[in-house]
């Protein structure tokens, strides 16, 4: 079980489906699995911003950007957004592991994003 917070399991998400293309065989096995578990933090996220959007009259503009004309609810939205990112979670997985040596291409990024769901070695 990895505690963590719902914005740094969106954040995993998002880097593994970022490396999917450079890790192989078995850590690509093992993070697709990650992946399918995060998933979950995922689509409670769609759900929560929706909500968001629509109790605070939010419009999302090209790019995917959030607009809110009246000022006291954009920063209404803003601290609602915030808490939801600072959720405390539990995931149901352990970290994978993945060499370096192996994935020489995963960057600095990369490896912040996805502490504490991978241990790179």
């Amino acid at each position: 079980m990895i505690k963590t917070t719902q914005g740094d399991a969106v954040t995993a998400y998002k880097a593994i489906t970022a490396l999917r293309q450079r890790v192989r065989g078995k850590e690509a096995l093992a993070l697709h699995h990650l992946k399918r578990v995060l998933q979950e933090n995922m689509d409670f996220q769609a759900e929560e911003e929706e909500r968001l959007i629509s109790e605070y009259g939010a419009k999302i503009i090209p790019g995917g950007m959030v607009t809110i004309e009246d000022a006291e609810k954009r920063m209404a939205f803003q601290v609602a957004h915030k808490a939801l990112q600072d959720t405390e979670c539990e995931v149901d997985a352990e970290p994978v592991t993945i060499s370096i040596e192996s994935n020489p291409d995963v960057t600095l990024e990369e490896i912040e994003q996805l502490d504490p769901f991978v241990i790179f070695e």
